[in-house]
This record gives C-alpha cells, structure tokens and sequence, in this order.
C-alpha cells in the first residue's frame, strides 16, 4: 500500500499489474492536506524485533512465508484517523471475537474436500492453509507490513485458480471462507490499513456472483451463506476503523447487483420467505453496513455524497411498496429481519443520504406514501401511551427520515401541509406523558429518540403557513412549557422554539413565567457564546428563539426592565453571519417599543454603525435588516412629517377654491361648502392604485392576485423579484403614492418585521387598508389584529379564487364611494323643508352617487327607461317574506331597488324569482365570460355601463336571497316580525339607538333574510349600541345575538319608514 501522491486515484504496484482495472485499490478523492499522513506515520521497511514473529513456534514452511514478506516492496501509509480509544478498541475487538464464535459454529473441516482436491488443481493448498493459520495465530500481533504481505500472497495464487465455472468455485468457498473467518480476528487498526489490498477485489467478485446466484434460484448453499455472511462482517469492521471507503464496495457493478436485489424485493417480495431468513438478514446487514459508510462521507465536505447513489431509487422503492405498510401493521413487541429492514435500515439509509437527488426522491416518497403515514398512525396512536420499544423505533425512524427530506426543502413541506392529520399525531406524541417521564439527558433511549424527532419535526413544519396556524389552533402551550423542563438539551430548545413561534398570541399572555423563560434563553445564550465552541446552530437557534418572543409586547416591555438592550447591542461586535443577521432583526422588532427605539437612538456609537453597515455591506439579508433599524430610529419620523405636511398644504390649497353653487329648479341659488377633513384622500390622484404588501412565503397566491388586478386596469405597485424586499425608501414611496395598500395576511406575514414596519407606515400615512386572508383558518392576532381592527376582510382562504376577488373588487368600490360620500354636498342640508321631506319619504328614489359631477354626466336616456319600468312597479319589500323561486317580476324588480342595482333593472325586467336563479347558475359556471356578455349587452342595448363590482354584487345579493328562503315553504309567506306595532313616522332616517332592549322580551320567530343597505347612505353604521358595560362584555353580547340582527334590521327600516 503506498503514501499519498499527487494524483487522485491509487497506482497499484506491479503485483497487481495483470488485475482488472476495476478491481485495484483506490481512494474515492484527492484528500485535504490537513488528512494526509506525515512522514513521521510512514512505516519502515525493516521490521523491528518487537514485531518479528516468534520464528521457533511456526514450522519450517510458516518461516519460509514469513522471510518472503519480511522485506516489503514499498512504504506504507496510515490512515488518518486511524487511532482509536481504549473503549473503541476493547467494543471492536469483543464485536471481532464474537464474529469468530458465530462462524466457529461451522465445523472447520470445511476445508477439508478443499485439501482433498488438491492435485486436480494448479495451487498450493497448504500455502493457503499456512496463511490461514498465520493470520489465525498471529491475529492479535500482526503488523500491517506482514498482513499485507499475507493478503498479497493469496491474491497471487488465488487468481491462479479463479475460474468463470461455478462448479470449481463452489470448491474454492471453503478455502475463501477460511481466511474470511482468519481475518475477523485481525485487530481491526490492521484491517483498515489493508482495506484497499487486491485481496478484497476477489472477495468483490465472490459477493457478485452469490448475489447474482441469489436472483436466478432464490436460494443460497451453505458455503454461499457462509461466504456472504463473513464478507458482510469484514465490511462492516472496517467502517469502525477507516473513514476511508474501499473501492471494492463502491464498485459499480457490486451496487448494481445489490441495486437489483432491493428491486425483486420491493416489487415481488422476493427472498422474505423463510427459506431465505439468513441469507436476508446478512442482505439487512450489508444495507446497514452503507449507511455506516454514507454517515461517513458526511463527515468530510471534500467527499462525494453521491458515491450509493445507485441504491437511493431502489431503496426508494422497498419504502413505498406494500411490504414497508404491511410491516408497520404487523409490529409486535419484536422484530423481525422484514420489520428491520423496511421499517429501520431502508428509512436510515435514506436519513444517511446527503446527495444531490435528495429533494427529488423526498418528494416521490412523500407524494406518494404521505396518505399512508397518516392511516398507519391513525392505527397505532390510540395505544401510544402503551407502545412497546419496537414501535417507538419505528416510528421515530420515519419521523427522522421526514425530518431529513423536509428540514431544507419547501416544497416538501407543502406536501405534509395537505395532510394535516400526521400534524395532529406529532403533537399527540408531544403530549404524551409516558414519553415525557423517560427522557433521559441524552439520546440514549427509544423515547427520547421519539420526542427529539417529534419535536424537530414540528420546528421545520412551523415554516409552512398552514401548518403553523394549525399548530396555534392546536392550543399546545401548556405541552411545550412542560417540555422546557426535560433533561435533553435538544428537547429543550424545540420547545422554546415552539413556543415562540407556533404558539397563539392569547396563549402567549397566559403564560405565568414569561420572564422567567426569557431569562433562561438569555443564560443560555452568554453560556454559548462563552464556551467558543462549535455551537453556531444553537446560538442561531436561541437567537430565532428570540427573535420570535420579542413580537410580543410583554416580552418588549421585560427586555427594557431587565436592561437587556446593552448586551444585545455589544452582541452586534462579537457575532458574524447568518447570526448576526438574526441580532439585527431583533433588534429591529424591538424598535416597535418607543421606549427601547429612544434608547437606541440615543446610542450614537450604535446609530453610526449601523449606518455605516447600511451603506457599505454587500450581505442582502444583513443589509435590509440594517435598513430596518435605520429607518425606524431615523428616517420614518421625517417621512411621516412630509406626508402631513403634504395634507396640509392639499386642504389649503382645495380651501382657497372657494364654494361650490348649485342652481335648484326653483331658481335660488344656494352655497354649499365642502367638508375638509377628507379633501385630499377623496379628491387626490395617485400615481398607482394599489400596492401589495406581502411576506415571500406567499408569494404564489398574491402573484395571481396581482395579475387580477392588473387585468381590470388598476395600477398595482408590487416587490416581484426581491425576496427580500426593496429598500425602506422605496416602501415609503410606495405607499405614500398608492390610493389603497392591500395586506396580504398570514403567520408568516405578522412575524416579519419588514412587513410589520410597511403596515405601519401605511396606517400611519392614514392609507385606505385592504386586509386579505391568504390562508385558511389564519385570524390576525397581536400587532397585526391590533392594527386591522374592525375593518373587513376578504378571506381568500375560505373562498375559491374568483369569489374572493369579485369581493375585493366589491371592497375597493365600497371605499372609493365612502370617500367620494365625504367630500360630496349633503344635499338636505341645502333644500328647501317639502323638498327634503319629499325625498326622506320615498328614500329608494335617492341613489347613493358619488358626487355632483357624476349626478349632472347622467343620461338622460338611461333616465327614461329606468322611469318607465320604475312606474309600472309599486315599490315595497315583500320578496323579503317569499321564498325566491315565488318572486313575481315586481319582487324582482324590487330587490334590485332595494340593494341599489337600478343599473342591472334593465336587464332582469320582465323575469321572476326562478328565471333569475338561472341567471345566478350560469353566471357562477361562467363568472368573467358572463360579465363580458351582461356588459356588452347593457351597453350596445340600454347605453349603461357596469362595472365588476355591480356584477359582483349582483351575484352576491342573489346568493343571500337563495340562502335566505332554503327555510321558507315555496307556496306562502311567513310574517317577518310577531308582537311589535309599528310606531309613528320619524322625521329623519338616523339611526336606530337600541336603548334598554331585552331580547328575552320579543321572542320571535323569524326565517333568516338578506341584508339590506341602509337607507341614509351617509351614515357609516347600521346600528348603534349604547351601553353601560363595558366593551368586552357588550361585543359578547352582540356576539350571542349576532343571529338575530336580521330582526334588528327589520325593526330599524319600519322605524324609518323604509315600508
């Protein structure tokens, strides 16, 4: 065996000159030259006295041997790492010894037919049989120079008798058997340093042909079993002592053979019968014995991760056959060699596996058997609480391998998003007491295995929106504080990881010793930054811990009365890269408290740096989140200073127009003055409509969103190639010059700081908000809720994707017409008492229009042939007490008047309540087609324009009317309010003050009915709740009765004489 040299592969020595190319010793890199071996480690080419053999006790042929291997041809290097502890040493050496007694079971004449053949053969049996006994003798002794000079000699004359006739190597095993079994008791130090000896191609092309031999008959003999048994061994000693890989197991046409064993098992179920339970279980062995192998190359950067690739496909296949679930279903308290190797070795090998088609086989392999999990588990988690330790293995071996395939992969994460129920079992076994109580401080048994695997798993889930707000809705707080408390540190950390990140915002405050555990994670980060040892992910864990807990509020306030800022702020020097970017973030969220912000902006050592970092660091993350810091402590109180400014100078500017006449058909003149408070919003232009604030993680749901909006011709401002986002100027920006800014909401969205501060700054700018739901379930708590406050949503993760932008599209037109209401002339301010009169009489005939200029561009023709059908119609609201499919055309007619959709009156008139549930069926098939058909046909027909928001109220108004009359009979009406008497007409349509109403006192009966607007449009609620309780006690209440406000509504239009 010779030193390293500069190429990469191994240049065998003439011994070796007439072997296959395939089969000569190699390394499977050029090594770093921190791990090549000194000149000091090169062995001598003379053999001391202390490791010359005792020649007296060996005969004369033995010293014969030992004079030709005396002096050897070349140098011989160690390999690195080589050397082993005592306790190693003595496991080895116990695992090498009971090797020895399992193949000591075989009788030793085994070699004896061999002995009997030998002259009908050209080799030198008793050679054979003396190195046998020399490497049997010598075992514990050896040198390397004298084994290798053994090895060399049977590889000489072994290949001399080497033939392709099976029936002569059938004869050949026992002797190969022999020295196989000789070898096991060689101290394994020795054995590493021959690893890559020719002698080890031969036993390569022995384990092809039994493997091959195996296929085509589906049996092995006794001396293939044997042969297969002991060359499995060999292998897996030698992964105890070298981080070398030999050649001869990573050969190609070995792990094709092998490859192809694993697909008949994983196709047919071949060799899992019993006449084959020893030749497979030394197969589960030599799987086993890879996975050693690949947890070795992980070891190294410098190594080729896919050097198994062959058997990743394979394996592949045995985990999504029906064998791997049949062997789940069937686990008892022992294993057997299938559950080993479906439910243990095959999902290891997996987990062992760091290579470039990782991503790709997760994906297949949770594509596919995800369903699977999911059933399997719904079995098996009613009796967690009794698993045996078999089935803790298991399942913490799958657990591990999912971990594996989704720790770095989004998109496999998204594949356990669409089972949800495996979510649910992971938090079962997190909660189950049984395993908690025997958690040990290391991982040193099943159920700490188990926990530590659970709990990694729901820390990378946490990443997916749906599965974090499942996570929260679980209410799992209580699970992750006890667990704070265990004895295993990697435990520990999950949990409070959890608890920062996947736990709800009301969970939060209900914790009892929030201070304490902020305490404990700051210990633990000064003792890890003390140590200066290899603890960089846990010092970035508890710093993502950190960052997590400082979103809430409680945990600003106790980092300020602890005094914590400094240390963090001295953290800023001692910290580089991806932790250091985490500090920043931090410190960036706590800029949200204007107690810490103060403090921190009057730190000019501190301002200085980070302004210096803002301009110079070329680190993208780094630099937004210095950008951050700078823009909360000195740029957004500027920014917010010119947009006021902006106002300002907007309401003297409209104020200096003057006032606005209007000349009544009666000929006086009147002078009507605007309102100021809300001039510049109603009647500014922008330069984009929209600007879409989003997290990343959503990025797919809002490109579609933008691309709506787009296509109805709205000017949308949106970050689209930025992961990371724009500059704080170009947000400011943004925002400043958009009419609405749109909040994509999610998980992911409230713990961003980047999106909080553009929330911010466009609550603060006093833009129009458009809350939108993108994901299902998602409530915004915190400083997200605390922002959106009343205002409504559109939930695009309860409703499909049209449904939820036609209501966008509602909610934007809503907006621009409140805003246009505020800066248009309240007209019965400035007419005379019978005209104003006339109009609250007849409320219907008063249209809700955005201002005078809109009143006066009306058509005149448009108002012919809405008079015309309006006369024919007696305007009331009965349809509201028939079921729809019994609505007449004047029914219909009114429901259109009644929700202001005189524009649509054209083209229902002259239908009844089941031709326009039709109407509703073909435009909901067809929703952008029917608008285009409707559109055009109102145009070219009648002259009148609709817009999207007309048709999507249209659909909706029908959709509330269907809904509404599912409880109603089809052949009569029902009385809409029993046991009130109408009181006399008010004045005014104000609103209804509900002063002192018990409801126990009206029990009525009513079906459910549709909403409708309210008559006095400028109002900005419908009802109007006085109380003397307190807030939290009055929203229960409406909250109990919320069912009955359709009752409410009725009461309130008699009150103001809507009918």
């Amino acid at each position: 065996m010779s030193s390293w040299n500069s190429s990469y592969n191994y240049y065998p020595s003439s011994l070796y000159a007439d072997i296959p190319l395939a089969c000569t010793p190699y390394y499977y890199s050029y090594p770093p030259r921190a791990y090549q071996s000194p000149s000091s480690f090169e062995r001598s080419s003379v053999i001391s006295r202390e490791q010359k053999v005792n020649l007296h006790r060996h005969d004369r042929n033995q010293s014969k041997i030992l004079d030709d291997i005396k002096q050897p041809s070349e140098q011989t290097s160690i390999s690195f790492h080589v050397h082993k502890t005592t306790k190693g040493y003595r496991f080895n050496l116990h695992k090498r010894k009971s090797h020895s007694r399992g193949n000591k079971k075989r009788p030793m004449q085994t070699s004896a037919p061999a002995v009997s053949r030998a002259d009908n053969a050209t080799r030198n049996d008793d050679s054979i049989d003396n190195y046998s006994q020399i490497l049997k003798n010598q075992s514990s002794n050896i040198t390397e120079i004298e084994l290798g000079g053994i090895l060399n000699k049977i590889t000489s004359v072994m290949k001399n008798f080497n033939s392709n006739n099976m029936e002569q190597q059938q004869h050949q095993l026992p002797i190969l058997i022999d020295i196989l079994n000789a070898l096991l008791d060689v101290n394994s130090v020795m054995l590493s340093s021959v690893s890559q000896n020719s002698f080890f191609s031969i036993c390569q092309k022995y384990l092809i042909d039994i493997l091959q031999q195996w296929q085509q008959k589906g049996s092995l003999t006794d001396d293939q079993t044997s042969t297969f048994s002991s060359t499995v061994k060999l292998a897996s000693i030698l992964t105890l002592s070298t981080t070398l890989i030999p050649s001869w197991l990573s050969d190609s046409t070995l792990l094709d053979t092998i490859a192809t064993s694993l697909t008949h098992i994983a196709n047919t179920g071949k060799f899992l019968d019993d006449n084959n339970k020893q030749p497979f279980r030394h197969f589960t062995h030599l799987i086993h014995t890879y996975t050693l192998y690949q947890q070795h190359l992980n070891q190294h950067p410098h190594s080729n991760k896919d050097t198994f690739i062959q058997l990743l496909h394979p394996v592949q296949l045995c985990l999504t056959s029906t064998h791997f679930v049949h062997s789940f279903a069937t686990l008892s308290n022992s294993l057997t060699t299938s559950h080993k190797f479906f439910l243990l070795k095959c999902p290891a090998f997996i987990s062992s596996y760091h290579g470039s088609a990782l991503e790709e086989t997760m994906h297949t392999l949770l594509s596919t058997m995800l369903p699977h999990y999911v059933t399997m588990l719904d079995k098996a988690m009613p009796s967690c609480s009794h698993w045996s330790q078999s089935m803790i293995r298991c399942v913490d071996a799958l657990l591990s391998m999912i971990n594996h395939g989704t720790g770095e992969f989004d998109n496999n994460v998204k594949l356990v998003s669409e089972h949800l129920p495996l979510i649910d079992h992971v938090l079962r076994l997190v909660d189950e007491a049984s395993l908690y109580e025997n958690i040990s401080e290391t991982l040193s048994n099943g159920e700490t295995l188990l926990l530590n695997s659970a709990m990694r798993f729901l820390v990378i889930m946490k990443n997916e929106s749906n599965i974090l707000a499942h996570m929260k809705e679980s209410h799992k707080t209580e699970s992750f504080l006890r667990l704070t408390s265990c004895r295993y540190e990697g435990i520990v950390l999950n949990a409070y990881t959890l608890l920062a990140h996947a736990t709800h915002e009301d969970d939060i405050k209900t914790i009892p010793n929030l201070n304490e555990i902020l305490g404990k994670i700051l210990q633990s980060l000064k003792s890890t930054l003390k140590e200066k040892s290899d603890k960089k992910s846990q010092t970035k864990q508890l710093l993502s811990i950190l960052k997590g807990l400082v979103q809430h509020d409680q945990v600003k306030d106790e980092i300020n009365k602890r005094n914590v800022l400094p240390y963090l702020v001295n953290l800023t020097d001692e910290l580089t890269g991806k932790s250091l970017v985490l500090l920043y973030e931090i410190l960036w969220s706590l800029t949200f408290s204007d107690n810490i912000a103060r403090a921190l902006r009057n730190n000019s050592a501190f301002v200085e740096k980070i302004q210096n970092v803002s301009k110079g660091d070329s680190n993208e993350a780094m630099k937004k989140a210095v950008d951050g810091l700078v823009w909360k402590l000195l740029k957004e109180s500027a920014f917010l200073q010119k947009v006021v400014d902006h106002e300002v100078e907007a309401q003297e500017a409209a104020r200096s127009k003057g006032t606005i006449r209007d000349r009544e058909s009666d000929g006086e003149t009147a002078t009507l003055n605007t309102k100021e408070d809300n001039i510049s919003s109603g009647e500014r232009s922008f330069q984009y409509d929209i600007m879409i604030s989003y997290c990343h993680t959503d990025k797919e749901l809002t490109y579609k969103i933008y691309k709506f909006l787009v296509d109805q011709g709205f000017k949308v401002w949106i970050d689209l190639d930025n992961m990371y986002g724009p500059a704080m100027n170009a947000m400011a920006y943004a925002v400043e010059n958009s009419e609405f800014v749109i909040m994509c909401m999610s998980d992911s969205y409230k713990q961003s700081t980047y999106c909080q501060a553009e929330a911010e700054y466009a609550f603060n700018c006093k833009r129009r908000l458009l809350p939108l739901i993108m994901r299902p379930g998602y409530r915004p708590d915190g400083w997200l809720g605390f922002l959106i406050g009343s205002r409504i949503y559109v939930d695009f993760g309860r409703f499909d994707f049209e449904t939820a932008c036609g209501k966008l599209m509602m909610e934007i037109s809503l907006q621009r017409r409140e805003a246009a209401s505020n800066v248009s002339v309240n007209l019965l301010d400035h007419m005379s008492p019978t005209a104003a009169t006339a109009l609250i009489t007849n409320p219907l005939e008063k249209e809700k229009k955005p201002s005078l200029r809109k009143l006066s561009e009306q058509s005149t023709a448009n108002k012919d042939i809405l008079a015309t059908i309006l006369k024919s119609v007696q305007q009331n609201t009965n349809f509201l007490r028939k079921h729809i499919e019994t609505w007449t055309p004047s029914d219909v007619l009114n429901c259109l008047l009644v929700h202001h959709l005189q524009k649509i009156i054209p083209l229902c008139n002259e239908i009844n309540g089941r031709e326009l549930v039709q109407l509703h069926k073909i435009c909901t098939t067809h929703r952008l087609q029917a608008y285009s058909i409707i559109k055009d046909e109102l145009k070219s027909e009648h002259k009148i324009q609709i817009t999207i928001n007309d048709y999507t109220r249209l659909l909706t108004v029908i959709e509330d009317a269907m809904k509404a009359s599912e409880s109603l009979p089809t052949t009569s009406t029902i009385p809409v309010i029993t046991r009130i008497t109408p009181p006399p007409r008010l004045p005014s349509p104000a609103p209804a003050k509900l002063l002192s109403f018990p409801m126990s006192d009206y029990p009525l009966v009513t079906p459910p009915m549709t909403f409708i607007p309210a008559p006095n449009r400028n109002s900005s609620y419908d009802f109007l709740v006085t109380s003397n309780a307190s807030a939290l006690e009055t929203l229960k209440v409406v909250h109990r009765y919320g069912s009955q406000l359709n009752i409410l509504d009725c009461l309130r239009r008699r009150l103001t004489n809507v009918f």
